[in-house]
């Protein structure tokens, strides 16, 4: 999911950052040319209302992840969920 995320963003020059691990990680919004999250100081950095309307956009889609943008993949997730 994370990798799929990751290229959709990358082809569209979305300014998304992730971290985390595959089956728990996190979604910023970075501003151009910012260096990646690394600490809570770099978070700072990061606009919350990208975010917010990529949520409310995915909601409505009905993917669920939380609004802080932390995604959650458990062994009940199908490669069919995840595509």
């Amino acid at each position: 999911l994370w990798e799929g995320l990751a290229e959709i963003a990358k082809s569209r020059n979305l300014p998304i950052d992730f971290r985390g691990a595959p089956a728990c990680f996190s979604t910023t919004f970075l501003p151009p040319g910012s260096a990646p999250v690394t600490d809570f100081r770099s978070s700072l950095q990061c606009d919350p209302r990208p975010l917010d309307r990529f949520w409310r956009a995915m909601h409505h889609r009905g993917v669920q992840f939380t609004a802080f943008g932390i995604w959650f993949l458990s062994t009940a997730h199908t490669e069919t969920d995840i595509a």
